[in-house]
């Protein structure tokens, strides 16, 4: 073999192991799949906010908290285009003041991600996830829903701040990912590489702390009712995060990981213990769409039945996870949709038979009844 034959056998086996090794990580990342419409109740679909990618629920009021933010737009107009919160009547969606932002202009660069909505017997208050200062935002809630800005969190290896989960009335978790994930050619190699990547922080109240690290990009963050237990939703890891929580420290200890057959975004906790997680079961068509593609992304709501609605330690059979709470229960698929329904889903909350489904993408939520 002369030394040409050489290199140009030496380069289709190259290009062979490359194609290859793409047609694998496609098919890793359900690209190649078929996404079915799947759910036994019904749904209404209200349109007219721009990406709906968080939701939180006030049981008490019946009002649901929508961070709401389109990125789907040029650098320089998402520099110049305001994020907004609503407040929603779950019984009532068009509801006049449901439409109209309720931060009052506060903070004056606001672009929402996650949010958590925290009561107890002295405040009702609501953190926000802001990508826009990279940091968390502080507000009161009033009884008519509208919120009143106290103060913002910021801390220097805060770099992308995803969701937020509140553990005090100052005191919280973030999910965090580093700042080239805010865009441009490595963020989109990150992305298919699914490089591992990311960090949950907490803040007591005085002082901040890395309390998990090497998570496969965290998004979702959820604590269960005794505050023993932590979710994190992976999103590069197509997997749920289990961590057991030190109440008094604030320290994480992984105890699990929760594999999914989709990429999970946010989790939120229902009255019973259960979590309820948007996941996009097609990941790059989500990539595509955001980078300006007409095609739509297909949608997931996963339902984890945990044991700790009621505050009690769960039944696990694993020492950690047995004193952590964590049950031995498979997450159920819930909803599906090609896309078209709704596409990207990042978002499902429930309170009592409605569950509300939120968009990365869509312009669009649901309000579906929940079958018996």
């Amino acid at each position: 073999m002369t030394r040409k034959t050489g290199w140009f056998v030496g380069g289709v086996l190259l290009t062979l192991f490359l194609a290859a090794a793409v047609v694998l990580r496609l098919w890793s990342l359900n690209h190649f799949a078929q996404i079915d419409n799947r759910f036994a109740g019904s749904c209404v679909t209200v349109k007219g906010v721009a990406a709906p990618r968080d939701i939180q629920i006030d049981p008490q009021t019946r009002r649901a908290f929508v961070s709401s933010f389109n990125d789907r737009m040029m650098k320089n107009e998402r520099d110049s285009v305001r994020g907004a919160i609503l407040s929603i009547n779950i019984d009532d969606p068009l509801e006049a003041s449901g439409w109209r932002d309720r931060t009052g202009g506060m903070p004056a660069a606001f672009k929402p991600a996650g949010l958590y909505f925290y009561q107890d017997d002295a405040v009702r208050r609501l953190f926000v996830a802001n990508r826009a200062a990279q940091s968390v935002e502080l507000y009161d809630v009033m009884a008519d829903g509208a919120l009143v800005h106290l103060e913002s969190f910021k801390e220097r290896r805060l770099t992308h701040p995803n969701e937020v989960v509140a553990v005090g009335p100052r005191a919280f978790y973030v999910s965090n990912g580093p700042r080239y994930t805010n865009g441009g050619l490595f963020s989109r190699w990150v992305f298919f590489s699914r490089t591992v990547h990311g960090q949950i922080l907490h803040f007591n109240g005085a002082a901040w702390r890395v309390a998990a690290s090497n998570l496969k990009e965290p998004h979702g963050l959820a604590v269960e009712a005794s505050g023993a237990v932590l979710y994190a939703s992976e999103t590069q890891g197509s997997a749920l995060a289990v961590f057991a929580r030190d109440v008094e420290s604030g320290l994480l200890a992984r105890v699990k990981t929760i594999g999914l057959p989709a990429a999970p975004e946010n989790i939120n906790i229902d009255l019973s213990g259960g979590l309820w997680v948007g996941a996009f079961p097609k990941p790059l068509a989500v990539l595509a769409q955001r980078l300006g593609a007409a095609s739509r992304s297909p949608s997931q709501i996963f339902y984890y039945p945990t044991d700790t609605g009621d505050g009690k330690k769960g039944n696990g059979d694993r020492a950690k996870a047995k004193k952590a709470g964590v049950a031995r229960v498979k997450p159920q698929l819930m909803y599906s949709s090609d896309g078209n329904a709704i596409s990207a889903a990042s978002a499902a909350a429930r309170l009592d038979d409605k569950l509300l489904i939120g968009s990365l993408v869509d312009n669009k939520y649901l309000i579906c009844n929940l079958p018996s």
